[in-house]
């Protein structure tokens, strides 16, 4: 499940770690009633809630729904066990991450005002992305993945937050990625889900040799790599947890890089390679 969902979320340096599972010994919740009006949802997601993760509940079945996130901004969702490994993960996932449908505000979707198919309310009205063009609804509108509705509109029928078919939905654009980064660092449900292990730590120059880092708490297999203009010293060893740097050349002087690849995911530093620049 993490890896299905990071080849989502990790080509925008967004990682997601296990934390652990848990199994709810409690037929009540086997299947779960998809009317708004029962408590079923609410009650479920109160059970074995952590506040510092996601909590992805599995379920058998949610009646007419495939997956639901607890609000758009929340750090609790539940999906069928049919949908797990199709696009109603990562989609119910980014209302976590504070992302609305790309029809935000049109007649499928409550609240909101619609997006003008121009663009020019795209800040205030629809998905308040500006990136993701205004959408018609686009479940009634598709053939094959393309938009076949007509008027004037011309949507995002690849992305994961419309209402495209499930196959179709595979991409985020570059403004919702934003969006959904700026919720994880700066808000106060999600920011305590933030782990350490998704961060390498050390300074940012390196004029002589620096020991850099990285978050292992379960001290997994790490693979070191830098930049052209670095080179890993064999003394001390590199190990799972850390890896002492050097400029290559004496001349060395520009941006570089240290890598660490997990076995989940490839973490990344950037770092100033030589003397500092003095126009900076």
């Amino acid at each position: 499940m993490l890896s299905y969902l990071n080849n989502y979320f990790g080509p925008h340096g967004i990682f997601l770690n296990y934390a652990g599972h848990d199994f709810i010994d409690n037929s009540t919740y086997y299947n779960l009633n998809s009317n708004e009006e029962s408590n079923e949802f609410d009650s479920l997601i109160q059970i074995n809630h952590n506040s510092n993760s996601i909590n992805f509940y599995l379920v058998n079945d949610f009646g007419s729904l495939a997956g639901r996130a607890e609000d758009i901004l929340s750090n609790n969702l539940v999906i069928a066990n049919d949908f797990a490994f199709l696009s109603s993960s990562p989609h119910e996932l980014g209302h976590c991450f504070n992302l609305w449908h790309t029809h935000q505000g049109r007649n499928c979707s409550q609240g909101g005002c619609p997006e003008a198919i121009d663009g020019s309310n795209c800040q205030t009205c629809g998905d308040y992305v500006c990136d993701t063009p205004a959408d018609p609804c686009l479940s009634n509108h598709i053939d094959n993945c393309q938009y076949t509705g007509g008027g004037g509109f011309n949507p995002l029928t690849d992305n994961i937050m419309s209402y495209s078919k499930k196959e179709c939905r595979t991409e985020f654009t570059s403004g919702q990625v934003n969006r959904m980064r700026a919720a994880i660092l700066n808000s106060i449900i999600l920011q305590p889900t933030i782990s350490d292990l998704c961060r390498i730590t050390g300074p940012f120059e390196i004029c002589n040799t620096e020991t850099y880092i990285v978050g292992n708490s379960n001290n997994l297999p790490v693979i070191w790599s830098v930049s052209p203009n670095l080179k890993i010293l064999p003394i001390p060893a590199p190990t799972n947890t850390s890896v002492t740097v050097a400029p290559k050349y004496p001349s060395s002087n520009g941006i570089g890089y240290i890598q660490a690849q997990t076995s989940s995911q490839p973490l990344q530093k950037e770092v100033w390679v030589g003397s500092p620049n003095s126009s900076s």
